[in-house]
């Protein structure tokens, strides 16, 4: 029968909300572990996907090119300190900057939050490819700080091997030389020294490397070195533009 107009409806007591208090404290408590951890995952998976699309760009570009990237193309000057968009970068007076060549193909990339990975503590995502002080990609102050991966100067489409870019997170013992494509300021990184690695400040002791096919490798320490020897030149030495100078080893 439905209770009368003057029957009490019952309330917790002091007790049971502190029980339930207490329950809801320990499921947050419980729960806040795994979404700390599920963190470093998911900040790799946009790095990876960020990789892809800027793969994907590269081979947009270089399917109306002859199968080759911008810094393997000859830049084309029109008119002094004009150069004509078409053509690629080799030879242009910033062909040594890694930031001027992700610009060359901004419209392949899309936007240039791309070139940011979440989980980098240096980088400064750019809104826009704009010279525009408030984070616009080719203002000065950004380029660079915008760029979380360096650029391999050695990829070809009939190589689908060879590495197109990466994280920048890498540790060499050997910086310095001249590419026989033109880049005067390349880092030079031979395969065979035993102090390659990648260091712990973006994804642990682990990076990632973008073949010229596509596929991004998700590779720990022991086995980048045998990924950069397969993909390297009969030299053996691999030729990158980083954004920032690479880390030398201790």
């Amino acid at each position: 029968m439905p209770a009368g107009p003057g029957a009490r409806r019952r309330a917790f007591t002091r007790l049971e909300l502190a029980v339930v208090l207490a329950t809801l404290a320990l499921l947050a408590c419980l729960a806040l572990p795994g979404l700390a951890n599920n963190r470093p995952r998911s900040e790799r998976v946009i790095c990876v996907n960020n990789l892809r699309q800027i793969g994907q760009g590269f081979q947009m570009w270089a399917t109306d090119h002859g199968g080759l990237p911008p810094c393997r193309d000859y830049a084309r000057q029109m008119a002094p300190g004009i150069y004509d968009p078409d053509g690629g970068t080799r030879g242009h007076p910033l062909d040594s900057q890694v930031w001027f060549q992700f610009s060359w193909v901004s419209n392949q990339l899309g936007s240039p939050k791309i070139l940011a990975c979440p989980a980098d503590p240096l980088v400064r995502p750019a809104q826009d490819w704009s010279a525009n002080a408030n984070m616009g990609f080719m203002h000065p102050a950004l380029r660079s700080e915008a760029i979380s991966f360096f650029l391999g100067l050695h990829a070809l489409d009939d190589y689908p091997r060879s590495i197109l870019a990466g994280d920048r997170n890498l540790s060499v013992t050997s910086i310095g030389g001249t590419c026989w494509s033109g880049i005067r300021n390349p880092q030079t990184i031979n395969p065979s020294f035993p102090t390659l690695a990648w260091v712990n400040d973006i994804h642990g002791p682990s990076g990632n490397l973008l073949l010229t096919s596509g596929v991004v490798l998700q590779l720990a320490t022991p086995a980048l070195r045998p990924a950069l020897i397969e993909a390297g030149p009969p030299e053996g030495v691999l030729h990158f533009l980083f954004p920032r100078p690479p880390y030398l080893a201790q």
